[in-house]
């Protein structure tokens, strides 16, 4: 009889114990569900994010300037200093090299390859060589000097459109000032400005 009755005792407490895990296993099932569907929002949310920085990527890619517009910013600040040297203006000389250093900056960032030349490259070796000459011979106020730096520089430009197989574009020294409303000579603090 006790035998029965302990088999009777384990067997409830066995039920009860199933019961205890069927309603353990059925909240889990349900808070596993509830979580897979907080995930699946999160990752739709995630991947509409997505989607949309990739969209705000393209048409940020479509708004950068091209090579050749960064080139052109070049060529006017090389003009322009050309001119601030020539008048002997070392102020407005330092200000144009630091202008084509930034603009010489971007592109060495953009890493560029034209017809096997990385041109991104060529760039960075210009903004390690004749950029600091121009930048010494300025601070020594040198005529000379800065000619002769500014020649040089023209003459890695050139060297790098004849290898992309862009001869056409020669870069000289200028013969005229690339804007006619800047004054290159110096300006002293106690000078009326026209």
């Amino acid at each position: 009889m006790k035998q029965k009755y302990f088999i009777s005792i384990g067997f409830v407490v066995l039920i009860g114990v199933i019961i205890v895990l069927v309603f353990r296993v059925t909240s889990l099932q349900k808070e596993t569900a509830d979580n897979n569907q907080k995930l699946s929002a999160r990752i739709a949310n995630f991947e509409s994010s997505i989607n949309s920085l990739n969209k705000t990527i393209d048409s940020l890619k479509e708004q950068v300037p091209g090579l050749g517009e960064y080139m052109t910013t070049i060529q006017l600040h090389m003009a322009k200093l050309w001119f601030a040297g020539q008048a002997k203006n070392w102020d407005l000389a330092k200000f144009e090299v630091h202008e084509i250093e930034e603009t010489m900056e971007v592109v060495a960032n953009l890493n560029i390859t034209r017809k096997d030349v990385n041109i991104s490259s060529v760039i960075q070796s210009v903004l390690n060589s004749q950029i600091p000459d121009l930048e010494k011979a300025i601070q020594e106020k040198s005529l000379v000097k800065f000619e002769t730096a500014y020649e040089q520089t023209v003459i890695t430009c050139n060297s790098c459109h004849n290898a992309v197989g862009h001869q056409f574009i020669h870069v000289i020294k200028p013969t005229s000032p690339p804007v006619t409303n800047q004054k290159w000579e110096p300006v002293l603090p106690d000078q009326e400005t026209d």
